[in-house]
């Protein structure tokens, strides 16, 4: 059954198999790219929740609905390379650390693509929210111009990096009612002289992935629901984000 579910994996890719081999993978074997149009633009890396890149439609919704603000999306597949079909009950499995080199990796890549001109932006969701976090805390990071983050953990052993005078600009997203990734931990505590634009927006009776339509439900323990409002109001909040800090 492990064989045949790696292979069915292996089929919804890219590209073929060697999307499992661990740590010889190309780059060209972890990312799905969603375009609009070819002519060459800025290029919006979306990096997934715990459940990963292939289990549910909500990354290409996600994705297909920034690629129509104008930009490529490189959606980031952290899981399938090392053999990880979940992290939800085991967060720790991959870490936001690693996942940080994955969208590294990704962004020296699309540098290099004909398709990309200008800024590269990272919006991730939930685990990849922290990842995105622990982007805009790396001093060494270099290429991505702005960090959207929905419901991450904000925690700092969690997220590995002090995401709170970060390097780049960042953008949080919660609901006051998740119990799952609980918002108190992203507030801004801190300031320093490196200090970038920091907006956290908390979103009133919103829970955990309050931007996915899929039907209310407990997961791992966890309600989750659709909150149409906050959903409204983030995706707009997200879109003007990124055209004053990537698309110009």
């Amino acid at each position: 059954m492990k064989r045949l579910a790696i292979s069915l994996a292996c089929a919804i890719l890219v590209s073929g198999c060697t999307a499992v081999s661990g740590v010889a993978t190309p780059i060209e074997d972890t990312v799905k790219v969603i375009q609009n149009k070819s002519n060459p633009k800025p290029t919006i890396i979306l990096a997934h929740g715990c459940d990963g890149m292939m289990t549910r439609p909500f990354n290409y919704f996600k994705a297909k609905e920034i690629a129509d603000w104008g930009y490529n999306v490189v959606m980031v597949d952290s899981l399938t390379k090392r053999r990880v079909w979940n992290l939800c009950s085991e967060p720790f499995e991959v870490t936001v650390t690693a996942r940080a080199g994955d969208i590294a990796e990704a962004t020296k890549w699309v540098q290099a693509q004909p398709w990309h001109r200008g800024k590269i932006g990272l919006i991730g969701y939930s685990h990849g929210g922290s990842t995105a976090l622990n982007v805009v805390g790396d001093r060494h990071f270099k290429g991505i111009s702005a960090a959207v983050a929905y419901y991450p953990y904000c925690g700092k052993t969690y997220v590995g990096q002090d995401f709170r005078y970060g390097f780049i600009p960042l953008q949080i997203h919660s609901g006051d009612a998740d119990g799952w990734t609980p918002v108190s931990k992203c507030h801004k505590v801190i300031h320093m002289p490196v200090d970038q634009p920091y907006d956290l927006f908390v979103y009133p009776g919103a829970p955990h992935s309050f931007d996915n339509r899929d039907q209310p439900r407990t997961f791992q323990g966890h309600f989750l629901a659709y909150d149409h409002k906050a959903t409204t109001l983030a995706t707009a909040r997200t879109k003007e984000f990124f055209n004053k800090y990537v698309m110009n």
